[in-house]
């Protein structure tokens, strides 16, 4: 890079480690630069159900939203791989196309040995240049986003290919005592790593919370066929069989409502009523309480209303999935609704029902479709419920609340924790304009 390019590029982050202030401002250079060898792409083969005998393939859906393999869900290719088929230490994959373009994944020796897959970049670091860990951290900032954004933005399905990704500017700290920056490189990567091995801690305790919740909800809920559950509460031993009616006897089950075309019928003013798609509730949400969207008056006759306490189901794409209405509203057709629960049935007990194994398994089983699989009203009404007195309802669901408000609390910290990391890296990295590349 000449001198003049060299001066306009001079950066400095906002935050420095105080042994660094007084060194030399950063460059931003194309990431083509920073690697031992071009981009990589992968193998161009289907998956095939996970073997021993085979090697363990790794693909875009394998990687987490925090950048981690998802080895519980891996797979196998049936291939002959060779060695450098296979991803390294310090080796960084990139997604290439399609709505993951962009996430990236860092290989770590403790996932085993993994053949990357052709939807896949492979990045090679020069350790004589820039610290692995130090790039993939980047290629999680927002700067970085906000560059996916500009360069996958074409027409048809986003792409970036590895021509595109080796020039994306990277800034990097300019020298040091070692003449490259790679020790205060090595700095920051040491400072970010430290919180990526905290949130790892936190999600490590949320995974433990979420298995035990699991495993109570088989316990406490009878099995198929059995009117009787495993594990009950002392004062409830001697309190006799549940009973067991089909969903449809104790509640009214109807599907949501669209009036079309839709967007003709929406608004963001207060006059109006909340308007609930599926999109609008994450799979961690026990209650709904707002919508950004409102159904306008004219049109409330086309849809299908809730009030606060019923129960909706979702019937489409994330199908049987329920939550628990805090608000008056209008809901998509992607939703069922559960209401007019009889007094024998409480809603909240009701809704830790349709959450257990054998509902799910339920819904699992008789979903219908070729494409996006759904339920509709007259199998939901068919599902077989059991439930106790109305106090042992109350014990049991208050027990589940409770572990819910626990998971809530673990989700909210591991989120305040990525926030952090996301603000300090905008701190850490020195801003590049994403114009010039």
């Amino acid at each position: 890079m000449s001198k003049e390019n060299n001066k306009k590029w001079a950066l400095v982050p906002r935050l420095r480690f105080p042994e660094f202030r007084d060194r030399e401002g950063w460059t931003a250079v194309p990431m083509g630069s920073l690697l031992a060898r071009n981009p990589e792409y992968g193998v161009n083969a289907p998956a095939v159900p996970y073997s021993k005998n085979l090697p363990t393939y790794f693909r875009i859906t394998d990687i987490n939203e925090g950048g981690r393999f998802l080895s519980k869900t891996k797979v196998s290719v049936d291939i002959a791989a060779i060695d450098d088929n296979y991803l390294e230490l310090g080796d960084i994959v990139l997604a290439r196309t399609g709505a993951s373009v962009g996430k990236s994944y860092r290989y770590r020796k403790e996932d085993g040995r993994l053949v990357f897959a052709g939807f896949l970049i492979r990045i090679k670091p020069e350790p004589k240049k820039v610290n692995s860990i130090f790039l993939a951290n980047f290629l999680t900032t927002n700067q970085y986003w906000s560059w996916v954004d500009v360069a996958s933005a074409r027409s048809g399905q986003p792409g970036i290919n590895g021509t595109e990704y080796s020039s994306l500017l990277v800034p990097v700290p300019s020298s040091d005592a070692d003449g490259n920056g790679l020790s205060e490189q090595q700095r920051i990567a040491g400072c970010l790593s430290s919180i990526d091995e905290l949130i790892m801690g936190e999600i490590q305790k949320l995974d433990t919370l979420k298995t035990y919740k699991k495993g109570l909800m088989q316990q406490l809920f009878p099995r198929e066929g059995e009117t009787v559950p495993r594990l009950r509460f002392p004062e409830f031993q001697n309190a006799g069989r549940w009973a067991v009616a089909k969903l449809g006897e104790k509640s009214t089950v109807v599907r949501g409502g669209s009036p079309r075309p839709i967007d003709s019928y929406l608004t963001h003013e207060e006059d109006g009523l909340n308007w609930l798609k599926i999109g609008d509730v994450d799979k961690e949400s026990k209650f709904i309480e707002k919508t950004e969207e409102k159904v306008i008056p004219a049109a409330l006759g086309n849809t299908r209303q809730i009030h606060p306490g019923d129960l909706i189901l979702s019937n489409s794409m994330s199908f049987g999935r329920p939550y628990i209405s805090k608000i008056v509203s209008c809901i998509h057709d992607g939703w069922l609704a559960i209401t007019d629960i009889r007094e024998q049935v409480s809603p909240e007990f009701l809704y830790y029902v349709l959450c257990s194994s054998t509902s799910q398994v339920y819904f699992q089983s008789l979903a219908a479709g070729s494409g996006v699989k759904n339920l509709n009203a007259d199998t939901i009404k068919q599902l077989a419920i059991s439930f106790p007195g109305r106090a042992e309802q109350l014990r049991i669901s208050d027990c589940f609340a409770y572990l819910d408000d626990l998971i809530a609390r673990q989700i909210r910290k591991i989120t305040l924790l990525r926030q952090h990391k996301q603000g300090l890296m905008q701190s850490l990295f020195p801003t590049v304009d994403i114009d010039a590349t």
